[in-house]
């Protein structure tokens, strides 16, 4: 795989481009690649991966999405594109896909700051299932993220070799929790009632000297909507490093 389709892969998520490095060549069709446009699909079993990057949108580039867009396929399809490709967003809302989430992914390895002691932290038990599940769907619905992604099984917060959950209290209130996976902060939810109050500076200081322990780095990501987590990652040390826009559309029978 070329190094310049890795790196507009990059540009649309760290996640994508280890996932293009690490399909196999017969997987992967190149439909388009310039120096200023990518479109790539990684064909499986059962599901297609799209990957379109483009900060220009030529004719040539829509002419391409729409043609695949347009196509009736018997697998469900997965379109990853690039945050600030509008007209390729819009084109794939009115060929019936659904947007799971637009953002951005942040990256930290500036120096921890100091910490106050308000709030106190420990590994997710079992019996925190319902108690976290709440409080995750009380934090994202505000911003329009799917129901889809409440239906979590208890398995989604249970600590294994890579991934682990903290809880934090405020006494013996629960105000927030994080889930972490290696180097990336795959969750971070605070109770509405907790919000612009300090506790998500505070949530954030303690999980980046967690993470310190075992990582020099810290990556999250956050949707384009979530204006006040943007200015507090960026507070802490974050910036953006890639803009993404997830699409979904499922098997066609």
């Amino acid at each position: 795989m070329k190094n310049e389709i890795l790196e507009k892969c990059y540009q649309i998520s760290p996640q994508a481009k280890a996932f293009v490095a690490s399909s196999q060549p017969h997987e992967q069709t190149v439909f388009l690649n310039t120096d200023d446009e990518l479109i790539l699909s990684i064909t499986l079993e059962d599901i297609v991966i799209m990957y379109a990057y483009s900060t220009i949108e030529t004719s040539r580039f829509l002419f391409i999405i729409q043609d695949l867009v347009s196509r009736n396929y018997p697998f469900e399809w997965c379109f990853n594109v690039s945050q600030q490709a509008v007209k390729t967003r819009e084109l794939l809302l009115a060929y019936n896909f659904s947007l799971d989430m637009a953002g951005y992914q942040m990256k930290r390895t500036t120096s921890i700051p100091s910490i106050s002691n308000q709030l106190t932290y420990r590994l997710f038990q079992e019996d925190d299932y319902l108690p976290a599940k709440k409080l995750m769907k009380a934090s994202y619905c505000p911003l329009l993220i799917p129901v889809s992604l409440f239906a979590v099984p208890l398995t989604y917060f249970d600590k294994d070799d890579d991934k682990q959950t903290l809880l934090f209290y405020d006494s013996n209130t629960l105000v927030g929790f994080t889930c972490l996976d290696k180097n990336y902060i795959r969750d971070f939810a605070i109770d509405p009632a907790y919000q612009n109050k300090g506790y998500g500076q505070e949530m954030l200081t303690h999980v980046l000297q967690y993470m310190s322990h075992y990582t020099p780095e810290a990556f999250l990501r956050v949707s384009e909507n979530n204006t006040k987590a943007i200015h507090l990652y960026e507070k802490m040390g974050f910036t953006k490093i890639s803009a993404f826009a997830e699409h979904t559309k499922k098997q066609t029978l």
